[in-house]
């Protein structure tokens, strides 16, 4: 980096600097104790806490409205302590929750743009269900974004992150790893000039679909008093519209969502469902009446004969049926994943079955026989539910299933009964399935 080039990048991340320690000092206090590092070929920009490492290209070309703006968010993520996230929330998914936490409590300082060039999207909002950041903590914000922007092509993975965790875990790094181009030992220049009035960003924002934020109009005058239950009736027309306008919003992403979400789970304690009662009625023999391993030589003589062996029950072919609708919480899902476990357990590892997973639409069954093939399994789905899918795929495999296990909480019409043998493993004890069997979590 040339001398040129780093007395500008300084100049400009002073003037960002002292612009928003003027706009709100307690806020931007922080940013004094900082130092700025140049680390080239790098992901945008990023911080350790002590150091906003940020790649120089990158950065030279915000403008500096834009450059304001993701100072004030990597001071944003800082703040609310993101960078010391549980080992278990790590990549993309967590990043792009805590970025809609910080977004949102950014908006509550006034930053309520949706899109600045350089940067791109601002979310600031949940997925599904679509909820302000600034209401949710980061594990909440996490459960509702349902897809990881890590699985997407790089182009669409891009658009989701403003900037990068990558430096999130250099906790001891004080610049050491880059190009230090402004410290806190660095005094401002004497020629450094507030402007009078904050300038708007140089492009036309684009306001938010979902929830537009509409100028105030000014209060007119009526002529006559006998309008106002026109009036009236204009206002609650529109508040209807933008309802319904929402919902459909909703239940589009949903859809989208239901075709292509990943979701995490793991294994949590569980052991309250005597699997063996259950699932007693489904139990096959496992016929084995003989065998010449070991012979049997009770008879002496040259002859080998068959040994006998007892009977052992065995459960093959069960599916079961998980369901991942958004109102299955991942810790419902850890339970389920720890019952599943406790199940093969409990048949001393003679239980050889399939799991799926279904919300509106049931997700192709992956075969198991060990806990070990099971923690390999990761469940799809987050939209709505659809019990009657779920029995629909069961009647399609029912010619090679001994048992088939619904794991749901019972938020949607049952389908009509049917002579299948089918358990209904509930999480809520105030729903009674109108036929097969039941138990609950």
């Amino acid at each position: 980096m040339t001398a040129q080039k780093k007395q500008q990048l300084r100049r400009m991340l002073q003037e960002a600097r002292l612009h928003l320690l003027h706009k709100d000092y307690d806020f931007a206090e922080p940013l004094l104790e900082l130092r700025y590092v140049a680390v080239s070929g790098m992901d945008r920009i990023s911080t350790n806490g002590r150091c906003i490492y940020f790649d120089p290209n990158w950065l030279q070309k915000l403008s500096p409205y834009a450059l304001r703006f993701i100072l004030s968010h990597q001071l944003m993520h800082i703040r609310l302590e993101h960078l010391d996230r549980p080992a278990f929330y790590q990549g993309d998914r967590w990043h792009l929750a805590c970025d809609i936490i910080a977004n949102s409590r950014l908006r509550e300082l006034g930053w309520i743009d949706d899109k600045l060039p350089g940067i791109g999207t601002i979310y600031h909002e949940t997925f599904f269900p679509r909820t302000e950041g600034a209401h949710l903590s980061p594990t909440e914000a996490f459960h509702q974004t349902p897809f990881d922007p890590s699985c997407e092509p790089s182009a669409r993975r891009r658009k989701y992150m403003v900037d990068s965790d990558c430096f999130w875990t250099e906790n001891d790094d004080c610049g050491a790893l880059g190009i230090v181009v402004l410290s806190p030992e660095d005094e401002d220049p004497e020629d450094l000039i507030l402007p009078a009035e904050d300038h708007e960003p140089d492009i036309v924002l684009r306001r938010s679909p979902y929830r537009p934020i509409l100028p105030p109009t000014p209060p007119t005058e009526r002529s006559d008093p006998d309008d106002s239950p026109l009036a009236a009736l204009s206002v609650m027309t529109a508040e209807l519209s933008q309802s319904l306008s929402a919902l459909r919003d909703t239940k589009d992403r949903m859809q989208q969502f239901s075709d292509c979400t990943d979701r995490s789970w793991q294994r949590a304690c569980a052991a309250n469902v005597p699997w063996r009662e259950l699932l007693h009625r489904f139990l096959q023999p496992d016929l084995c009446d003989y065998s010449f391993l070991p012979p049997d030589r009770r008879r002496g003589g040259c002859f080998f004969l068959p040994s006998f062996r007892k009977v052992v029950p065995t459960l093959k072919d069960v599916l079961f049926l998980v369901d991942t609708s958004a109102s299955m919480d991942v810790r419902v899902l850890d339970t389920v994943y720890g019952e599943i476990c406790s199940a093969i357990g409990q048949f001393g590892g003679e239980l050889h079955g399939l799991l799926g997973f279904f919300d509106t639409a049931v997700y192709a069954p992956i075969p198991f026989s060990s806990v070990t093939e099971l923690s390999g399994i990761c469940p799809r789905g987050g939209g709505g539910t659809d019990l009657s899918a779920a029995v629909d795929a069961v009647l399609t495999m029912h010619d090679r299933l001994s048992a088939a296990v619904i794991v749901t909480d019972g938020q949607d019409t049952f389908p009509p009964p049917s002579d299948i043998p089918l358990l209904w493993l509930l999480t809520d004890r105030s729903i009674s399935p109108p036929w097969g069997l039941a138990a609950y979590l």
